[in-house]
């Protein structure tokens, strides 16, 4: 039987790279399956480790501001003349001990600053991957990071500048980015404000309490409407935007700036399409399987590409919500009920357990392709 494996990262616990090499080892153990393996990227965590392979691409360190305003040593790719930036590398959860999230105090000024280092260096375009944020400020800290009056420590390091009495300024961005180009890669595809929004969506995953998202809600209302009469553009009706807490709103409003779907862009390096025709079985995943795995998020893209193929899919989650439309079996590694760190504690283990119960299904499975 033919596998196909293509599984996102386990947010904050595995990479796509060692996840793909923990169901590819255990596969292999069974001479009756034959694998092929893919990365998987959607815009989100993990993006840069596929891009690190184009030719005549080059990594940039830089010193930059984690979420929470400590400095940290931190890379992103230039090839000629364009960037590429991923979000989470400076921004991201993965920064974070769970007892240190809240959206209150953390910002995208990591961020603004790997930006204002790609302009400085002259490229024409930024491809920013979003995803894996740890931030819920309307891409406030990426403002202030590109401000020409910044100094080298802001006042605001530690806080999450859209929760300001008084906004902060944007006159300087239209000039700023008045030449170059910025894709939006996005693995999400919510706008930025109600219901389905940056905050109440994203929110309690970045450790917003109910209170707390009522005032985020009304910032970034307030916020959304102050660059929206500066530009003169309506950003609330655009999908995408609301993604990592809605950071690239700052950047659509004022640059020449297109959202892009995340796993159609890495489709066209990969080809993932190709490989799915090869399989008889799909096997997808990521740290949480629920409702959002099918909201434009590369592991539902490839299970709704596979299952249009006539493809048996298979998903494994560090937590299974649910099961979304798209999938015709999914595995746990964990309990709903453990903690944020007793999920961290023991993942290994947890994982070859459970793909030791994917290997002996897929053996029984088998049996139907003869």
């Amino acid at each position: 039987m033919k596998v196909f494996i293509c599984p996102d990262s386990f947010k904050g616990t595995f990479t796509s790279a060692q996840v793909v090499q923990y169901i590819y080892k255990e596969l292999s153990k069974s001479e009756g399956l034959e694998c092929r393996t893919s990365l998987l990227a959607d815009g989100g965590e993990g993006s840069l480790e596929l891009l690190t392979k184009l030719p005549e691409i080059r990594k940039v360190p830089l010193e930059v501001h984690d979420p929470l305003g400590r400095l940290m040593g931190c890379e992103y790719l230039i090839k000629r003349e364009v960037a590429f930036i991923e979000l989470a590398a400076a921004s991201g959860l993965t920064h974070l001990k769970f007892d240190q999230l809240d959206p209150f105090r953390t910002s995208t000024l990591g961020t603004g600053e790997l930006i204002k280092d790609t302009l400085l260096k002259g490229c024409k375009e930024i491809n920013l991957f979003l995803g894996g944020s740890a931030t819920v400020d309307g891409g406030a800290g990426i403002v202030e990071a590109l401000s020409p009056f910044r100094r080298q420590t802001s006042p605001h390091v530690g806080m999450n500048p859209l929760m300001l009495t008084e906004l902060i300024t944007i006159d300087h961005l239209k000039d700023l980015l008045r030449s170059v180009k910025i894709n939006l890669v996005t693995d999400v595809s919510n706008c930025i404000l109600g219901p389905d929004g940056a905050v109440a969506v994203f929110g309690p995953q970045k450790g917003a309490s109910e209170d707390q998202l009522v005032q985020l809600e009304a910032a970034m209302d307030r916020w959304v409407n102050y660059l929206q009469l500066s530009c003169g553009k309506p950003l609330n009706n655009i999908d995408g935007l609301g993604a990592a807490g809605g950071a690239g709103l700052p950047l659509y409003a004022f640059a020449d700036c297109e959202v892009m779907n995340g796993f159609a862009y890495f489709n066209q390096l990969l080809d993932y399409e190709s490989l799915i025709r090869w399989a008889d079985v799909v096997i997808t995943g990521e740290g949480c399987i629920d409702h959002q795995t099918m909201m434009g998020k590369g592991p539902g893209e490839i299970a709704r590409m596979a299952k249009s193929a006539g493809k048996y899919v298979i998903g494994i989650g560090g937590i299974v919500k649910q099961l979304p439309e798209g999938f015709d079996k999914v595995f746990s590694t964990a309990d709903q009920a453990l903690s944020e760190r007793q999920l961290k504690t023991g993942a290994e283990s947890r994982l070859i357990k459970t793909l030791q119960d994917l290997r002996q299904f897929l053996l029984g499975l088998s049996m139907n392709f003869r």
